[in-house]
């Protein structure tokens, strides 16, 4: 009976480390491959300083857009020099200093690197993120006009 007891118990362990290493994702175990790269790199800017003619969509200015966040409007003042936006302000907003408050630098290092008002969120602040979007979006069609 002792031994059966322990022959079950080994078999049980058994099956439970075969599951575990059997459910282990092999691409976990493969090196990830960097992105193919231009010669500045991703997101680099081109060597000349200038942006190429198709990637100019908007008018060059200062446009003011606003969009609703958690706790009211966000105002957003947006600044396009060469076809790019180059700056975005946080003009005037209800948002909490800790949390969507905090969030503003990513959200707008987000939306200079994408160059348009689309971007992910920042986890825990998904309203500011939407407000702050819609707010950008606002003030791109003006400039896209």
């Amino acid at each position: 009976m002792f031994l059966r007891k322990n022959g079950y118990l080994f078999l049980i362990l058994a099956v439970i480390v075969f599951v575990a290493v059997g459910c282990g994702s092999p691409a976990s175990n493969t090196p990830q491959q960097p992105p193919e790269q231009g010669e500045n790199g991703a997101g680099d800017p081109p060597a000349d300083g200038e942006i190429p003619e198709e990637a100019v969509v908007y008018t060059d200015g200062v446009y003011e857009g606003s969009g609703q966040g958690y706790n009211g409007e966000i105002i957003l003042e947006v600044t396009v020099a060469g076809g790019a936006i180059v700056n975005i302000e946080i003009v005037d907003s209800s948002e909490t200093d800790s949390i969507g408050g905090a969030a503003y630098a990513e959200l707008t290092a987000r939306a200079l690197e994408a160059q348009d008002f689309t971007f992910d969120a920042v986890s825990g602040a998904t309203k500011t993120t939407q407000g702050f979007s819609e707010a950008l979006e606002n003030a791109l069609s003006q400039a896209s006009r």
